[in-house]
C-alpha cells in the first residue's frame, strides 16, 4: 500500500508538472500571437492563438487572442464564439466580455452588446477602455449612474495607469457632450488629445509630402496613358472621404441594398498595392497596364470571400481617397463615391474621437489642419486629372437633408435598381466596423449637422492650419 501511495503521489507531481508544462508553452505562443497583433500579421497571430488553445483548452487569454485575431480579419461570428469561450472558461475575465460587447455592436446586437459593456465594467471599474465602450453606444442621460462614476474614474488621474486615463478621459468628455456640456466636454478632450499625442511617434512632414508626390505621378497624361486596361469587376464600390466625414452613413444605405454587401472599412486595397512590384512611371506603357491590371485582381481575389457571393461590395476605407487614380486605372468599372462634410464638424469630431489606429493627425488640432489641407489638394488634383464622371461628389449635409433624394442618387450611381430597404437602413444587420457604428442603428437624425460651430473659437487652431476661413 505505501509503494502504491507513493507511486500515486508522483504521479499526481508529474501530472502537475505537465500541466504547467502545457501552460507555459500556452503563455508564450499568447505573448508571440500579441506581437503578431501589433504588427498586423493576423494570420500568425491566429494560428498562435489556436497553439495556445490546443496546448491548454482552459487557457482563456488563448480564446480572447483568437477573437481578436478572427475579428481583425473580418469573421465576426468566429470572433463572437471564441469571445464566449474565453468567458465560459473564465467568467470573471473582463477584456473578453468588453471584447464580446463590442463586436457585437458591431453586428447589431444592441440589447446582448449592452449586457457585456456592463458586465465588463463591473469587473474592472476602473478601466477607461471599458467606460469609453460603454458610453459610446448610446446617448447618455444626467440620471443614467454612468455620470458619476465616469467623472469619478476621470478623475484619478495619475492613480490611473496612462492608457486608462486617456480613454477614461475619452469617455468623460462623451458624457459631457452628451449633458449638453460643450465647453466642458472640450476642455476634457484637449487634455486627453495631448495625452494621447505624447504617445504617438508621428511625423506629418513625410505623410504630407507623399500626398503631393502622389498629386505628381498621377496627372492627367499618366492616367490617360494608364486606363483602359484593368479588371473588369463591377463588384467594387469605394466610399472615401475624410475620417467621420459621413462615410459610415452611406455605406449603411448602400449595404441595405438587396444586391449589395458592406464590406466596412477594409485594409485590402492599401495591402495590394504593398504587394505589389514597384512601378516606375517611364517604363513602357504595356508593362505599367499590366501592372495596373494585376492589382485590380489581386484585390477582388482577396475579397472574394467577403462579397459571398454578392453583386457588389462597399469598402468605406476613408484614406483610400489617396488611391482614386489607381481605383480608376486598376479597376475601371469600380465605383468611386466622395463623402464631404462640414470642415469643422469634421474636425471638431475626430478630436472628440478616441481612434484604436491609424489616425495619428487627430490628437492635434494643428496637424488636423495640415491633414485636412493636403486632403483638399489632393482630391482637387484628382477632380482635375480624372474623367468628370468618376467619382460621385456626396455631401453629408444633403443627405441627412433629404434622404430619400440623395440616397436615389447614390444608388443609381452605383449602376442598380431602387430598393425600398435602402431608406430602412438602420434595421440592417450589416457589419458597422467604424466609430460610427452605434449613430448608423439608429433612424436619421440631423443633430449632428453644424454642431461645431458653438466651438468655432476653440477649434481656431484648426481653421488657422487649414488656411482659409470657414
Amino acid at each position: 500500500m505505501a509503494r502504491f501511495l507513493r507511486a500515486s503521489s508522483g504521479s499526481r507531481v508529474s501530472i502537475a508538472t505537465r500541466m504547467e508544462n502545457r501552460y507555459n508553452l500556452a503563455v508564450e505562443a499568447h505573448k508571440a500571437g500579441n506581437i503578431c497583433l501589433a504588427q498586423r500579421d493576423f494570420i500568425g497571430a491566429r494560428q498562435l492563438f489556436e497553439r495556445a488553445i490546443a496546448t491548454a483548452p482552459t487557457f482563456a487569454p488563448g480564446y480572447n487572442g483568437l477573437g481578436c485575431a478572427l475579428h481583425a480579419q473580418g469573421d465576426l461570428e468566429g470572433a463572437i464564439a471564441s469571445f464566449r469561450n474565453a468567458i465560459a472558461t473564465n467568467g470573471a475575465y473582463g477584456e473578453a466580455a468588453d471584447n464580446l460587447g463590442v463586436v457585437l455592436r458591431e453586428r447589431g446586437d444592441m440589447a446582448e452588446a449592452k449586457h457585456w459593456l456592463h458586465r465588463a465594467t463591473e469587473l474592472e471599474p476602473n478601466n477607461g477602455r471599458f467606460l469609453r465602450h460603454l458610453v459610446d453606444t448610446e446617448r447618455i442621460a444626467a440620471e443614467d449612474p454612468i455620470v458619476e462614476h465616469v467623472a469619478a474614474v476621470a478623475a484619478m488621474d495619475e492613480a490611473l495607469p496612462l492608457e486608462s486615463r486617456i480613454e477614461a478621459l475619452f469617455a468623460h468628455a462623451k458624457v459631457q457632450g452628451d449633458l449638453g456640456n460643450g465647453a466642458q466636454a472640450f476642455n476634457t478632450l484637449v487634455r486627453a488629445n495631448r495625452l494621447r499625442r505624447g504617445t504617438i511617434g508621428y511625423d506629418e512632414n513625410p505623410l504630407l509630402q507623399s500626398f503631393d508626390l502622389l498629386a505628381r505621378t498621377f496627372n492627367r497624361a499618366f492616367i490617360e496613358a494608364a486606363r483602359g486596361h484593368g479588371d473588369p469587376s463591377q463588384r467594387p464600390i469605394f466610399i472615401v472621404g475624410m475620417p467621420r466625414s459621413g462615410t459610415t452613413l452611406v455605406e449603411a444605405l448602400l449595404a441595405a441594398h438587396g444586391d449589395i454587401r458592406g464590406g466596412g472599412e477594409l485594409v485590402a486595397l492599401e495591402q495590394c498595392v504593398i504587394a505589389m512590384p514597384k512601378v516606375d512611371p517611364t517604363a513602357p506603357i504595356s508593362a505599367l497596364q499590366s501592372a495596373f491590371r494585376a492589382l485590380g485582381s489581386a484585390y477582388v481575389r482577396v475579397t472574394d470571400d467577403l462579397a459571398a457571393g454578392a453583386p457588389r461590395l462597399t469598402d468605406k476605407m476613408p484614406f483610400n481617397f489617396r488611391f482614386v487614380p489607381l481605383i480608376h486605372i486598376a479597376l475601371p468599372n469600380a465605383k468611386i463615391i466622395h463623402v464631404r462634410r462640414n470642415p469643422l464638424d469634421v474636425a471638431y469630431s475626430c478630436f472628440a474621437t478616441h481612434f484604436v489606429d491609424s489616425v495619428p493627425f487627430s490628437y492635434d488640432l494643428t496637424e488636423l489642419g495640415h491633414y485636412y489641407a493636403a486632403y483638399e489638394r489632393l482630391m482637387a488634383a484628382w477632380r482635375a486629372a480624372l474623367p468628370t464622371d468618376t467619382m460621385l461628389e456626396v455631401a453629408y449635409e444633403q443627405v441627412v437633408g433629404d434622404v430619400d433624394t440623395q440616397a436615389r442618387r447614390i444608388v443609381a450611381h452605383c449602376g442598380l435598381a431602387w430598393d425600398d430597404n435602402v431608406l430602412r437602413f438602420h434595421e440592417s444587420r450589416y457589419p458597422v466596423r467604424s466609430a460610427s457604428q452605434s449613430q448608423v442603428r439608429r433612424p436619421l437624425y440631423a443633430t449632428s449637422v453644424g454642431r461645431a460651430a458653438a466651438l468655432r473659437e476653440q477649434l481656431q487652431p484648426f481653421e488657422d492650419a487649414l488656411g482659409r476661413t470657414l
